[in-house]
């Protein structure tokens, strides 16, 4: 369900290694579902910050929702 949005969503292809990371690795992904269809996702992982002091920061690699659910609070 996650690469059929990303493909909807996004200009560029993500490989099958990224989505292999996303289900064995420690990244989140998380769906926006409305009515039972998927409607958006992000993929976000925690890292140590080596710059400050190694507190812990979020990176948001992927995020979007399908076009009709833009710029609605989703």
């Amino acid at each position: 369900m996650l690469k059929s949005l990303n493909s909807a969503i996004f200009p560029v292809s993500y490989t099958a290694d990224f989505y292999k990371k996303v289900i064995k690795s420690g990244i989140m992904a998380r769906l926006a579902v409305e009515n039972g269809v998927a409607i958006g996702a992000v993929c976000a992982r925690v890292e140590i910050d080596k710059q400050h002091s190694g507190r812990q920061i979020a990176y948001v690699m992927t995020l979007g929702c399908l076009a009709p659910w833009r710029r609605k609070g989703i």
